[in-house]
């Protein structure tokens, strides 16, 4: 089943983890800002939750383009 990329919320929560390089502040900080502009919570350094899929899939293209790694992935607790 593919997923519709709109931001409106059906309940679905979307974990964006990322890598970027530590010496690379300001674009770390740039990707920060990003996260919680479109409201997502840090669950840990590099991994944020939110139900904004459109919103992580161009936040994760901007690690990329900085040379770092990301992974979109769906929420879903089994137990």
């Amino acid at each position: 089943m593919r997923k519709r990329l709109n931001n409106e919320s059906n309940g679905e929560k979307f974990i964006l983890a990322f890598d970027l390089p530590r010496e690379f502040h300001s674009e770390r900080k740039r990707i920060n800002l990003e996260l919680k502009r479109i409201n997502a919570k840090m669950i840990q350094f590099s991994i944020w939750e939110s139900e904004k899929l459109e919103e992580l899939m161009r936040i994760a293209l901007m690690i990329k383009e900085f040379g770092g790694s990301s992974k979109i992935l769906e929420e879903k607790f089994l137990f």
